[in-house]
């Protein structure tokens, strides 16, 4: 199963008691992106994120793969400052080019989908 980022306006994603959350019926997503397969969030965003206490990433793949993840307000620069450490744990790890490059595209999507929701004050959210 893949993941995806998508950018949703604050009144698209709905609250849902008492722990949860959806995106309204009809929303329309401003950014849509993939962040990778199961695989792929697992061992180079999620493992990684909790080897380094990267609190937001490392939920991605634990409860947040069944469940979705969203960030908004100040948890957007936060994710900004996880990537930015995440890419320098895999400069560091010795992957191969092919696997940096698709990292460092995936990467992108993350900032730009940021990028999208600071500016709309909405929710980066990955489902």
């Amino acid at each position: 199963m893949a993941r995806d980022l998508g950018v949703y306006r604050r009144e698209d994603v709905i609250e849902v008691p008492p722990d949860s959350w959806r995106v309204r019926e009809g929303a329309v997503d401003l950014c849509d992106r993939p962040l990778g397969n199961e695989y792929a969030v697992g061992e180079f965003w999620s493992r990684p994120a909790i080897e380094l206490d990267l609190p937001l990433f490392a939920e991605v793949y634990g409860p947040g793969f069944d469940h979705g993840i969203r960030w908004s307000g100040p948890q957007l620069q936060a994710v900004g400052a996880e990537v930015d450490k995440l890419e320098v744990y895999w400069a560091t790890a010795g992957l191969p080019p092919e696997t940096m490059a698709y990292l460092r595209e995936r990467a992108g999507f993350v900032r730009e989908a940021v990028a999208v929701a600071e500016a709309c004050g909405g929710w980066v959210i990955i489902i």
